[in-house]
Parts: C-alpha cells; structure tokens; sequence
C-alpha cells in the first residue's frame, strides 16, 4: 500500500508542477477560474480513485490474513484432536 500511495504522490506531484507552470502563462482571469476548477475536479477524481484502490488493497490484505489464519487454526486444531479436523471430531462426538 505504501509502495502504491508513494507511486500516486510522485505522479501527481509532477502533474500539479505542470498545472503550475501552465498557470503561469495564462492571461486573463476567467481563464484562471475555469483552470482552478479543472484542477480541482481533476484532483478529487485522482485522489478518489487513488482511495479506492488503497481500499482495495487493504480488504485483499485483510481477507489473506483472515484465511491464513483461519487455516493456521484448523491445522492446531486438527494437531491437538490426533490428525482429526473440527468437522471431523464433531461427526466422531455425534456418533459417540
């Protein structure tokens, strides 16, 4: 995530040097209020798709972790019942 939010930063940081240098050369001041708006609408849809795709990653991330763990705990489990996993030891319990 930080690798992909430092990538965003870099990119829109040489975009908004850009901006800059094309303000410079603008004229009159409706031209300056038409590109401060395009620059305002053009950075909230970049920092929104840049949000999106952090919140992305993080539930991807989330989900790995949660079955990993999930796993790691039906393989203790199954150790501590003799090989057997929960389903298993449950089935046993019932026919017992």
């Amino acid at each position: 995530m930080t690798q992909e939010f430092v990538s965003f930063l870099g990119e829109r940081l040489d975009h908004d040097k850009r901006l800059m240098s094309d303000l410079a050369h603008l004229q009159t001041p409706g031209h300056a209020r038409s590109f401060r708006g395009g620059f305002f609408d053009t950075a909230r849809q970049d920092y929104g798709e840049e949000t999106r795709q952090l919140t992305v990653l993080c539930v991807d991330g989330l989900s790995d972790a949660a079955t990993e763990m999930q796993d790691r705990t039906e393989e203790t489990l199954a150790v501590a019942f003799g090989g057997m996993t929960d389903k298993a030891a449950s089935k046993t319990a019932e026919a017992s």
